[in-house]
C-alpha cells in the first residue's frame, strides 16, 4: 500500500505552472497577467489576456 493521500479541495498546483495573477479593470473585464503586473498599467501593454479572449472547451 501507499502511504500517500489524496488533498482533495486544495486546488491544483504544478511546480513548474508560471505564477499569475487576476486583475479586474475599471469596466469589469477580468485579466490574467503575470504576477509582477501593475494593476494601474494598460494591462495589455504588459502581455495580459483579457478573460473574454480566452475560449475553453467543456
Amino acid at each position: 500500500m501507499s502511504n500517500s493521500s489524496n488533498n482533495v479541495g486544495n486546488g491544483i498546483f504544478k511546480q513548474s505552472a508560471r505564477p499569475i495573477k487576476v486583475v479586474v479593470d475599471q469596466s469589469g473585464e477580468y485579466w490574467l497577467c503575470d504576477v509582477n503586473v501593475d494593476p494601474t498599467g494598460d494591462l495589455g501593454a504588459q502581455g495580459c489576456t483579457p478573460h473574454s479572449d480566452i475560449h475553453l472547451v467543456k
